[in-house]
């Protein structure tokens, strides 16, 4: 079944200027397939689809986001919102209180137990690192044991 081509309601010089400012391929992508029907290079969706190097029901989504919202629809390219963060503005709010007490925790195991307790939400030890480390800036730190050898090499006024 062939699907009637709306009607390209800008004038073949409007269409050139907006081609000539836009800089995002994807927008001018858009705007060469209105271009093509308006001066009848192309008459089919195929035609416009093998033209531009997409597929004929991308040019149909496309002329269907044309008819609905018109020229500015057609060139509002969306971004998805996106994953929702593990911990929410309260928890990290928590989180950061927490941390700046002077106790903190002693590592990023005992954070990440600290999370799952108080807070409810399990975090992987990677996850528990980005939020205590890169969001909160925080750097727990346990003393490690220090190798016997180490101390025997300093000279005898230094070693304690």
């Amino acid at each position: 079944m062939r699907h009637v081509i709306p009607p390209i309601r800008q004038s073949v010089q409007h269409l050139q200027k907006l081609l000539r400012r836009t800089s995002d391929a994807r927008v001018h992508q858009r705007l060469q397939m209105l271009y093509l029907f308006k001066t009848e290079q192309a008459r089919l969706r195929e035609d416009a689809a093998s033209l531009l190097g997409v597929h004929r029901n991308t040019i149909g989504t496309w002329l269907a986001e044309y008819v609905r919202a018109g020229i500015k629809g057609l060139t509002t390219i969306g971004k998805p919102e996106g994953r929702p963060p593990a911990l929410d503005r309260i928890d990290q709010k928590l989180l950061h209180k927490r941390l700046e007490q002077s106790d903190g925790f002693a590592s990023y195991q005992q954070a990440q137990q600290w999370i799952a307790e108080s807070l409810g939400v399990n975090l992987s030890y990677g996850a528990t690192h980005y939020w205590v480390h890169q969001k909160c800036g925080a750097k727990p730190k346990v003393a490690r044991p220090s190798h016997e050898k180490k101390t025997s090499r300093l000279p005898k006024h230094i070693q304690a």
